[in-house]
């Protein structure tokens, strides 16, 4: 795979640093939180499928997941797509091992994965991919960091490229307990300086 040489040549050189400058609200290094994002992944991934539909039949080739975290997304991406080299970069050694050894055990080897803090660097030339993803990154992304991280996507994207990011909508409910609930949780992600809002 074309991305596999250097990301790991990456990956050694930064994972250290790039632990010392996590942003995640979660220790990304624990087994249950590798469990709770593989199985997140699995049943947002039933909803929204691999791509929106006006996607589907685009043929890409080159394709990053940006904070990968166990890795479901690429490697579900690298069987769909065979011809296509998929990457995924994330801050946390341990998804990025996890991802790395289920993409060996599915002999996915057009899929690779990465350590990288987005937050500090890309380690990719401008115009390397055709397809870019983001999934849930308001739990890692400061609010004021959108604006860079954004850009420097575009930048990534080769012309003609396609950028696929999705978030969480608010909490609708009837129930004063789980609307009481999704308060707590956006004052304190506003607290935290994770949302801009607190609503």
């Amino acid at each position: 795979m074309r991305y596999e040489s250097f990301l790991l040549h990456h990956y050694y050189h930064q994972e250290q640093k790039q632990m010392e400058e996590n942003t995640y609200i979660n220790d990304i290094e624990s087994a249950g939180e590798l469990a709770r994002l593989d199985h997140q992944e699995k049943i947002v991934q039933v909803a929204t499928k691999l791509l929106p539909v006006a996607l589907i039949s685009k043929p890409f080739t080159r394709i990053l997941d940006i904070g990968c975290g166990a890795g479901r997304w690429v490697l579900d991406m690298a069987f769909a797509h065979p011809d296509a080299d998929a990457a995924g970069i994330d801050i946390s050694k341990t998804l990025v091992d996890y991802a790395n050894a289920r993409a060996r055990s599915q002999g996915l080897t057009n899929a690779s994965f990465g350590v990288v803090n987005v937050l500090k660097e890309i380690p990719f030339e401008p115009g390397s991919f055709d397809l870019l993803h983001l999934r849930f990154a308001a739990g890692w992304l400061p609010p004021d960091a959108w604006g860079k991280l954004l850009t420097t996507c575009y930048e990534l994207l080769d012309e003609g490229g396609f950028m696929v990011i999705t978030e969480g909508e608010g909490m609708y409910t009837s129930s004063p307990a789980l609307t009481r609930f999704h308060q707590l949780f956006c004052e304190a992600m506003y607290i935290t300086g994770r949302s801009p809002s607190r609503t």
